[in-house]
């Protein structure tokens, strides 16, 4: 196969994630917007047993783009300990979702401020597109706007939010503070970046179509170090970025639970890593997301995204 430039990400010839190499031997419901957007939805009983994980907040949804947003909303119980109307909105990264938050929010409520933890389309709780190209910066960019004018509306008349964004939390939140600031008091970003890619420069190599090698069992750890072998770079570097572009999309059979851990400093228990593996239970319908978004970067480019003009 020769590599080739790619500007958006890669799916079957429906656009729908092809995972030949995984079957699927669940009775699935497919589901389908007014706008012809056809999506899954991850069972309630994927998620059981949270509450002894350290999750114990009962779901919350909002309607973006015909589809149920999954969202935690936490504020102190005892008023008079309250920070007013000073809110924290915590956007995950990929392939995580709300459950990553788990520990922070604790802490974050005994010091009086409510708490929000969206997940994005397509991850955790949330509704699952089963198109990659319903996976796209912008979309999801503008899907956090709507959540917001939807779930904290007061923040559209005076800045109550401060927003902690990590990983694509951080590529996408930090475009919604460049394109509506007012609505934010602050903004903490942890390993984050705002993407400006100028045109013409397209800076990751990808196989254009992807092949499946259904024997391919490596981890994501494993590849890396293959690939650094032959051509050793940091993980910040472009080359390794790449990996990951094209390990998330053709891996027959990766798991969030591979990569939360091999990211974390404490081992985790085996229970702890199936909850960051329970929104994708049922495979490969539910997976667009996860391993569509590190391919999104390669579509990011000025002056069309408008990176630069927000900021």
């Amino acid at each position: 196969m020769s590599n080739t430039t790619f500007e958006f990400p890669i799916a079957g010839p429906d656009g729908y994630v092809a995972e030949p190499c995984v079957p699927d031997v669940n009775e699935m419901t497919f589901l389908t917007t007014d706008d012809g957007v056809d999506y899954v939805q991850t069972p309630d009983s994927a998620f059981a047993n949270l509450a002894e994980a350290g999750y114990p907040w009962e779901p919350n949804y909002v309607k973006v783009d015909g589809m149920r947003m999954h969202y935690i909303d936490v504020s102190p119980d005892d008023t008079s300990s309250s920070n007013g109307d000073e809110i924290v909105l915590m956007l995950h990264g990929q392939p995580t979702w709300s459950f990553l938050y788990r520990k922070m929010v604790p802490v974050l409520v005994e010091r009086g401020f409510r708490v929000i933890c969206p997940d994005m389309l397509g991850m955790g709780r949330s509704d699952k597109p089963l198109e990659m190209m319903e996976h796209t910066y912008s979309k999801h960019v503008e899907r956090i706007k709507s959540f917001i004018r939807q779930v904290i509306p007061d923040a559209l008349g005076e800045p109550t939010i401060t927003l902690f964004v990590q990983d694509w939390g951080s590529l996408i939140g930090l475009r919604v503070v460049g394109d509506e600031p007012s609505w934010f008091r602050r903004v903490i970003s942890a390993n984050g970046h705002f993407p400006v890619l100028p045109r013409g420069i397209r800076p990751f190599d990808v196989s254009n179509p992807v092949n499946y090698n259904c024997s391919d069992t490596r981890t994501f750890l494993d590849m890396s170090m293959e690939r650094m072998t032959s051509s050793p770079c940091s993980m910040t570097d472009q080359n390794c970025f790449g990996i990951w572009i094209y390990f998330a999309l053709t891996n027959p059979s990766w798991l969030p639970s591979d990569v939360v851990q091999l990211a974390s400093f404490k081992n985790l228990t085996n229970a702890t890593l199936e909850h960051y593996n329970a929104p994708y239970s049922t495979r490969p319908h539910h997976t667009a997301a996860m391993r569509t978004l590190p391919s999104m970067i390669a579509g990011i480019v000025e002056p069309e995204f408008g990176n630069t003009a927000a900021w």
